[in-house]
């Protein structure tokens, strides 16, 4: 019986799949300064484990969000390019 339950628990084991911490592109606040705020992706940003504040987090880059304005002005200049007659 314990060779059974060996089995069962390295099967298990085997199935796991590693924590990835790993989260590819965060889009940083418009109105935050984040080289003034370098705690921040540790503190707001959700690990790809699901953890806030994890401290395993790994961020592939850091990338400045568009402002408010700025997105509505990319949103109107696609709807003007691709209307539809």
């Amino acid at each position: 019986m314990r060779s059974y339950e060996a089995r069962l628990a390295r099967l298990e084991a085997d199935s796991r799949q590693p924590e990835n911490h790993l989260v590819s592109v965060v889009y940083a606040p418009w109105h935050l300064d984040v080289r003034d705020e370098a705690r921040w992706p540790q503190e707001d940003v959700p690990c790809a484990c699901g953890r806030r504040g994890c401290p395993a987090l790994q961020i592939g880059v850091l990338l400045p969000a568009p402002s408010v304005n700025a997105w509505a002005e990319c949103a109107q200049k696609f709807r003007e390019d691709h209307r539809y007659a």
